[in-house]
């Protein structure tokens, strides 16, 4: 069972990040250093914008809508969508 969490509301709290300072920046302009997102395609839209990379296209999921994705340094990480 999963727990249902408000957007904004950090559901995971790590990164593997060589570069603090990029990653603040980065995520920052992503998610506003939200964890989850209510448009997973809009944010990995926005990944890329920014100078990410798309991993795996957005697909659903039993947990919600997920991507995968890489920051601007190559760290991969999720974003998921709960319910859509």
């Amino acid at each position: 069972m999963s727990a249902a969490y408000a957007p904004g509301t950090p559901c995971w709290v790590d990164t593997m990040s060589s570069d603090f300072d990029g990653a603040v920046r980065f995520y920052s302009g992503l998610l506003g250093w939200e964890a989850e997102v209510d448009d997973c395609d809009a944010a990995a839209a926005r990944c890329r914008d920014l100078g990410g990379t798309g991993d795996r296209a957005s697909a659903d999921s039993p947990h919600g809508r997920l991507a995968g994705v890489r920051d601007t340094t190559g760290a991969a990480f999720h974003i998921i969508a709960q319910g859509g």
